[in-house]
């Protein structure tokens, strides 16, 4: 299983990846999806990258963002509680990861 620490450690790296994904496929972009007659947008702003880890922190969207992408964000930046649980953080990083799977293939 592991400390709180190492497993905090593991996310910290998992938030580090992320932000790394998300800052060569995703942020700053829009796509549009058409499905038959309909259609929608999905777009990635830079300051919407803390909300989709799952994590609380006392930074801005934006300076976590940017401490992830240069990867100096510390265990101490960021939290988890009854808003943020750490089950949540847990199951959301793995498919952050993967997200620009939707915009290569179509499909999650």
């Amino acid at each position: 299983m592991g400390t709180k620490t190492v497993k905090k450690n593991a996310l910290r790296q998992d938030i580090i990846d992320s932000a790394n994904i998300y800052s060569q496929n995703l942020a700053g972009k829009t796509f549009l999806y058409v499905y038959g007659d309909e259609y929608f947008e999905v777009s990635f702003p830079v300051d919407h990258f803390l909300h989709l880890t799952g994590v609380g922190t006392n930074l801005s969207a934006r300076a976590f963002y940017k401490n992830a992408k240069r990867a100096i964000l510390t265990s101490n930046q960021f939290y988890f509680d009854t808003r943020h649980p750490y089950a949540n953080a847990k199951k959301k990083l793995p498919f952050l990861k993967r997200l620009p799977e939707l915009t290569n293939d179509g499909i999650l």
